[in-house]
């Protein structure tokens, strides 16, 4: 189709949510931007030659954690001010002591009783004069030759491991009746440090296990709260800052905030929320039915639509369930939109497959090979998914709303990538690759080797914007189907590992691994 038709067709888009009160047409209101495309509507002129350093930074927020201690939630944008999730941890003193299984097993002890004629001859090789006599290059052969000639079959699947770790140790590993005094103690809450000591000598624990122990139980819990932020995108300040009770998580709880009629919907690690976005107070929130959701809200038709254990519809007034579609599984990946006929329809990446789903009813339309976490890029009748399988690859299909049918397939595979479509191409960072590839055909126009997984670039100005090596480099690169024209490289190294980048009117909004910044991306001055 040719270029203008598409431009054409795109500008006719973000005009079409804005008119509906999805979004203004200047505003990246939720993940993947103005109609979920990940393609910045119409703004500034970039420069494609960035400073040494990178872009200009204007301006980063307070300390805000991300990544493990904070999750990876992009910002959505609405007029001044940019949205975003935190699972917000923080360390609390503990002042009760519990031998815990974890504990016992990190200083050696094994939970199942094994074979007394196994236990002897183990041990007798483990403070045996041939173990002190080896060097320690010899060890690792000594040990794999001994296990070999002494278990076999289900003895070696069962004890193998522990057996190992102890003959590699040799008389540094702790007594094994010590072991066993300490496990009597296992889940036993202590009332404070004290008390634990008071055991452990009165049990006749020795100052070398006793201080192990007691380095080794912690002192502090980890604490989550589910915490939404409303930044001033102007200097960074915090405007507003909700918090709840939350759940820690590492990975999970990355849901990217929608922002809808001036409400922001989010994910959080056990709880959905609606808030005002002009002051962050509540409007309503509800229990998850599963926990630590990556998948970033869609609102469509009045329906707040996400993957949540299974794909459910809330209603986007009071927040109650509309429908819950079981037969679609996950927690990450997002719905994507597809303008026809009139109407929005949903096109879902799940465990099932890629589907095409009624927002009102979560009726399925039809499903089609898909999987892994990343996000469908839907262009007129086309989708095309970057699948966690090399089976499925990264595949297009042609849509209607009978069936959905395989145009082409190229075999890459990762985790979570999400592709963007731009000019009759597909342009996508994942896989270790960064390529692009003709919508139509299918036939791959350039490819270049990269480091990455889990990336949702997006374009921007005629350029393709990627976060890759887990957050260590920036990279800006010609949307062009000639060859691959790398226009910029930035190395970052504190960007939040799979957080996506955003830009709106020519800023860069970037999850930094202990805070938000913003970047210039404009035309300047050339290495200044």
């Amino acid at each position: 189709m040719p270029y203008q038709t598409k431009a054409v067709r795109l500008a006719a888009v973000f005009l079409a949510l804005a008119a509906s009160g999805i979004a203004r047409a200047d505003d990246w209101n939720q993940w993947r931007g103005p109609g979920r495309l990940g393609v910045a509507a119409p703004g500034p002129a970039l420069a494609a030659v960035w400073p040494k350093d990178g872009p200009k930074k204007i301006w980063e927020s307070p300390k805000i954690p991300s990544g493990q201690e904070g999750g990876f939630s992009s910002l959505s944008i609405s007029g001044n001010c940019g949205y975003f999730y935190v699972n917000w941890k923080t360390q609390e003193p503990i002042s009760t002591r519990t031998v815990s299984e974890e504990t016992l097993r990190q200083i050696g002890w094994f939970p199942e009783k094994l074979p007394d004629n196994l236990v002897k001859a183990a041990e007798e090789a483990r403070l045996g004069e041939v173990r002190q006599s080896l060097q320690p290059t010899e060890v690792k052969a000594w040990v794999e030759k001994w296990v070999a000639a002494h278990l076999e079959g289900d003895q070696k699947k069962k004890y193998g491991n522990f057996i190992t770790q102890r003959l590699a140790k040799g008389r540094t590993a702790f007594a094994l009746d010590l072991l066993d005094k300490l496990a009597s103690a296992k889940g036993q809450e202590f009332a404070d440090q004290a008390a634990l000591e008071k055991w452990l000598d009165e049990h006749a624990i020795p100052a070398d296990l006793k201080k192990r122990v007691v380095e080794l139980i912690p002192t502090t819990r980890t604490v989550s709260k589910d915490v939404i932020v409303c930044l001033d995108l102007t200097d960074g300040r915090i405007v507003w800052k909700k918090e709840y009770p939350g759940h820690s998580t590492t990975w999970g709880s990355s849901s990217t905030p929608c922002l809808v009629n001036g409400r922001c919907y989010v994910a959080g690690a056990k709880t959905i929320y609606c808030l005002s976005a002009a002051d962050g107070q509540e409007v309503w929130k509800v229990p998850a039915q599963g926990g630590e959701i990556s998948s970033s809200p869609a609102v469509v038709d009045g329906t707040v639509v996400l993957l949540d254990g299974t794909l459910v519809g809330l209603d986007a007034n009071d927040g109650h369930e509309l429908w819950n579609q079981k037969k679609m599984s996950g927690n990450n990946a997002s719905p994507a939109l597809w303008h026809k006929d009139g109407a929005i329809w949903l096109i879902c990446n799940t465990n099932a497959g890629l589907s095409c789903l009624e927002p009102k009813t979560g009726r399925i339309l039809w499903t089609v090979p898909g999987g892994g976490s990343g996000t469908a890029a839907v262009d007129g009748d086309t989708a095309v998914l970057f699948g966690s399988k090399k089976e499925v690859g990264l595949v297009a299909y042609r849509m209607t709303l009978d069936k959905a049918e395989k145009l082409w397939s190229v075999p890459v595979s990762d985790r979570g990538t999400t592709p963007v479509i731009y000019q009759n191409h597909v342009y996508a960072a994942g896989g270790n690759e960064v390529f692009c590839v003709n919508l139509d055909g299918g036939q791959v126009a350039w490819k270049e080797n990269v480091n990455n997984e889990i990336a949702s670039p997006l374009i921007v100005d005629g350029k393709l914007l990627a976060v890759v090596e887990s957050g260590k480099t920036l990279l800006l690169i010609k949307a062009s189907v000639e060859k691959y024209e790398l226009l910029s490289k930035a190395s970052q190294a504190n960007i939040a590992a799979v957080a996506s980048p955003v830009v709106n009117d020519g800023r860069l909004y970037l999850r930094l691994n202990g805070s938000v910044a913003c970047y210039d991306l404009r035309i300047g001055e050339p290495g200044k």
